[in-house]
């Protein structure tokens, strides 16, 4: 990522012919392009199987960059609805200046305000707080209105299929590569411990009711957000990359949060929401976020990549125990191969790197669950 005002750097940059590249076409149909002037250039700012990701620099109001994201119709559409959302809410957003068909049958085109600004730092208290009253404003004001009809549902059965589906990845392994004994251990020891969450499903689901449901991001980590300043001490929190958002649990939102200071903020609006159900419901999106989704999507990655190693399975399998240990579940430990693992930090798998559907993320106070990925690429955007 380059170092100007967190902005990514572009893979390829497009000077000839602009005007008749497909991203400029598609800009050229919004209203809110009528006015704007033409792009000089596109910067082409990542490329998946099924997804692109741009900038059309000094394009949108105020002479703002805009990003644009090419990907499948389904995946825009559901993140379009996020948009039209967080504009009925009181919290800061990137633009959303539009969606648009695409001319390849099956894709369209997502345009919004670039989220360009300053890394978020969840270490640093004040970078911490803003977040916290950023998320308890989007969690306690989406709850009460009709959003979820509108909203995917983000809630256990969608992890639920995480659990069931990383179970097959891994169990699908052995025909799609040769795996060594050490590797096989590995991959059996973490199957157990998806056994052990499916054995606590029923309580998983009841430590969901506990907490009002309300929009959650799914992906909230550093990677996903920004700080932009106004004037010397005011700042507004821009969070990006909302294709796995959707109408789920809180507490999948809770890994960059002080949980007293988010308790505290949402007991107006949500006054019989203990402090012991809102630190069991964190507890729970951290094991569904970064452990049961982040193992499917490392499983993913693993029966596709034959260069691509278990470091990471190790580390999302740890958050599995930890959790189940905090949650009290951790007892009569199934098996362990996996050794001494190092500590490091792991920015969580995008989704989007596997061009995957969308999906989801105590302690004192809980750490951050750290993002990997696209980061600051727009004032809108991505995973």
């Amino acid at each position: 990522m380059g170092a100007k005002n967190g902005q990514r750097d572009p893979v390829e940059t497009i000077t000839t012919n602009v005007a008749e590249q497909p991203v400029v076409r598609a800009w050229r149909t919004l209203a809110a392009a009528t006015e704007a002037p033409a792009p000089e250039r596109v910067e082409v700012l990542r490329r998946r199987n099924k997804s692109v990701v741009y900038r059309l620099p000094g394009v949108g109001h105020g002479r703002g960059d805009v990003i644009a994201k090419h990907c499948v119709r389904d995946s825009a559409l559901a993140e379009c609805a996020v948009y039209l959302v967080l504009e009925e809410l009181p919290v800061s957003h990137p633009e959303y200046y539009g969606y648009v068909e695409g001319e390849q049958d099956g894709f369209g085109w997502l345009f919004l305000g670039d989220a360009a600004g300053e890394p978020f730092e969840p270490e640093a208290p004040a970078q911490r707080a803003l977040a916290t009253h950023w998320l308890a404003t989007l969690h306690t004001t989406s709850s009460g209105t009709s959003a979820a009809a509108r909203l995917a549902d983000r809630g256990p059965t969608h992890y639920w299929q995480h659990l069931a589906e990383g179970r097959a990845a891994i169990d699908g392994m052995h025909a799609g590569r040769e795996i060594s004994a050490a590797e096989d251990a590995i991959l059996d020891d973490v199957r157990l411990w998806l056994d052990r969450v499916e054995s606590r499903w029923t309580e998983i689901e009841a430590i969901c009711r506990d907490v009002p449901w309300a929009l959650v991001h799914g992906d909230f980590a550093p990677r996903n957000v920004r700080v932009r300043r106004h004037g010397a001490s005011a700042a507004a929190l821009l969070v990006f990359d909302w294709e796995v958002a959707g109408w789920g649990m809180p507490g999948v939102d809770l890994g960059c949060v002080d949980l007293d200071l988010y308790h505290g903020l949402v007991q107006q609006r949500w006054p019989h929401l203990g402090e012991g159900a809102l630190r069991r419901a964190a507890c729970v999106g951290r094991l569904l976020r970064g452990g049961i989704a982040a193992v499917h999507w490392d499983a993913q990655k693993y029966a596709g990549n034959p260069h691509h190693g278990l470091d990471d399975m190790l580390v999302f399998r740890q958050r599995i125990i930890d959790e189940l240990d905090e949650l009290g579940w951790g007892s009569g430990t199934p098996r362990s191969v996996a050794g001494a693992i190092s500590p490091r930090v792991l920015e969580l798998p995008s989704p989007g790197a596997q061009d995957a559907p969308p999906q989801g993320f105590s302690g004192t106070p809980p750490p951050c669950l750290p993002g990997a990925g696209t980061a600051g690429m727009q004032g809108a955007r991505e995973p």
